[in-house]
């Protein structure tokens, strides 16, 4: 008789626990399985800060402001050119009455050049460029080094005289306002002021 009671009286508080234990169990899955679906259904944040602002703050009248940088760069490009020849005529290292067998070869250096050393050196950008506020960076904001914007310059040229001028208008479709050397070389060019603020 007591073993009976005894029995009776132990099954309830087992059952119990057990059923306890099986509440905290269900619980314990359902949290974690709620927080894999947090995890899951979180946005991405892989994208770069910098860029996704430059669509909103850094790119208003980009694309003018570059066709003004264009051409105050080609300037002085040309006077760097016209010195340099004037002198290598003086010095006598390019014979005199045949500077179109140097001319052709020596303007597109320089201008990798140009591009490449006044961009790096200021970490801003050309001279055309600083003119008119633009800047040239990486994706991730921080400056261009020197071999992407020599790859800037080289495939700015290549494109337009391999594909004409036409491949410009590539720019005009792009959200980012970018060009196809720009893609190439992976730089970007934004506002100046608005990229740094």
């Amino acid at each position: 008789m007591s073993d009976a009671a005894s029995t009776l009286i132990m099954t309830p508080q087992s059952d119990g626990a057990d059923s306890v234990s099986a509440k905290d169990s269900v619980a314990g899955k359902r949290g974690m399985s709620n927080s894999v679906t947090e995890v899951a259904s979180a946005p991405e944040t892989t994208g770069s800060p910098v860029v996704a602002e430059l669509d909103e703050m850094a790119l208003d009248e980009v694309r003018r402001r570059r066709v003004f940088a264009y051409f105050d760069d080609l300037l002085l490009i040309t006077l760097i050119y016209a010195t340099l020849m004037l002198v290598l005529g003086v010095t006598g290292i390019v014979p005199p009455g045949r500077p179109w067998l140097y001319a052709p070869p020596l303007y597109p250096v320089i201008t990798i050049f140009y591009n490449a050393i006044t961009t790096t050196r200021s970490r801003i950008g050309t001279p055309g460029m600083r003119m008119v506020g633009l800047k040239m960076h990486l994706k991730d904001g921080r400056p261009a080094p020197f071999l992407n914007v020599a790859a800037h310059a080289l495939f700015f040229y290549l494109s337009v005289i391999l594909l004409t001028p036409l491949i410009l208008l590539v720019g005009t479709r792009s959200p980012q306002k970018r060009f196809l050397h720009d893609r190439l070389a992976e730089v970007y060019i934004s506002n100046q002021k608005k990229a740094d603020d």
